[in-house]
């Protein structure tokens, strides 16, 4: 859907007073809170298409690469020619680290993420990571391809409506019904993964 759709479907249903009270800038910034806050609750719930990933090579006898534009946290580093998942390591201890195999652990430092031991040859590897919100503009198409685009317009009409009356308790239980509807909708699309301990499964 184009951010204009979102926008007319926003208004449909209003009365004039309400269609002249906001501007598409004004509902624009609205959208845009909308969005930062559904991005937490797809984070929070670890839901599948709130994730992003980015494939990448090492250079010998370097150790430390940018992150995306858009990183906001790690989920996992993976060396993908061995499918394994390297060590991700707070920043304390990573300062206590004297030596490690081959890139074997990674911290996230300012905008790039180190890599202990410094790789000595090109190794692939893959970084899944959160994202901040996505930026909506009003010349654009809506995030996550759509899947939040009339959740978000239930969450804006309402948030909107209430707008003069609303207080800090109606705040939370909109943003609460919002986590609700999404979770409800995506949450069980993730895969459960059962550990087994043993030989008994």
């Amino acid at each position: 859907m184009l951010v204009s759709d979102l926008l007319t479907h926003i208004r449909d249903g209003w009365g004039q007073a309400a269609t002249t009270r906001w501007t598409d800038a004004e509902l624009l910034r609205v959208t845009q809170l909308a969005a930062v806050r559904a991005q937490g609750i797809l984070q929070r719930n670890d839901v599948y298409f709130g994730r992003k990933k980015i494939d990448f090579n090492t250079v010998a006898a370097t150790g430390n690469y940018a992150l995306p534009a858009d990183f906001a946290s790690a989920i996992t580093l993976t060396r993908t020619d061995q499918h394994r998942i390297l060590t991700h390591y707070s920043q304390s201890n990573w300062d206590a680290i004297i030596s490690a195999a081959e890139a074997s652990c990674y911290v996230v430092d300012g905008d790039e993420i180190l890599i202990a031991g410094v790789p000595t040859t090109v190794i692939p590897l893959r970084l899944r990571y959160w994202p901040v919100a996505p930026v909506i503009s009003a010349g654009g198409s809506t995030p996550w391809q759509g899947k939040l685009d009339y959740i978000l317009i239930g969450y804006i009409k309402a948030s909107l409506y209430n707008t003069d009356e609303m207080n800090i308790g109606q705040d939370i239980e909109l943003l609460q019904d919002l986590e609700n509807n999404i979770v409800a909708q995506f949450a069980g699309e993730a895969p459960a993964v059962e550990t087994h301990r043993g030989w008994m499964v």
